[in-house]
């Protein structure tokens, strides 16, 4: 008797579930959207390469390595590890406005956390575009 009370309320859980997953996953899938079309609007020249740089190694370095190839000293007391940035398969978005959304609003459930509190978007932007030196191979998707 026990079972027939309890059956429907697991099914009733375990759908709730699965389709909280499912909305997360279609909020991620357009979040990603959006940002594959956004565009840098940052030139890419020496004052901004440089700003991006200090950027990158007062803030990201320290996790994502000094060619940002996901090799540093904290990479394994990190979980997950930090991605490489700089190869081809990068895991959350090769795209410009991809990697600044990833900078902007953080990564759930990792260390990556969101810098639009500290940085201004062209600072945001000038880091992509310092990236984007560092991995030449990588062409705007």
């Amino acid at each position: 008797m026990r079972f027939r009370t309890t059956a429907p309320l697991t099914l009733v859980v375990l759908c709730g579930c699965f389709s909280l997953t499912a909305s997360a996953q279609s909020a991620s899938a357009r979040r990603r959207a959006e940002a594959a079309r956004l565009v840098n609007p940052v030139a890419v020249d020496d004052a901004t390469l440089d700003q991006g740089r200090r950027i990158y190694f007062g803030e990201c370095a320290a996790c994502h390595g000094l060619l940002a190839d996901g090799d540093s000293k904290m990479q394994w007391s990190l979980d997950p590890v930090p991605p490489s940035l700089v190869d081809n398969e990068t895991k959350f978005g090769a795209s410009d406005g991809e990697m600044f959304v990833v900078v902007r609003d953080g990564v759930d459930h990792t260390s990556m956390r969101p810098y639009s509190d500290r940085l201004t978007e062209p600072q945001m932007w000038a880091v992509v575009n310092y990236i984007r030196t560092l991995a030449p191979q990588i062409t705007q998707h």
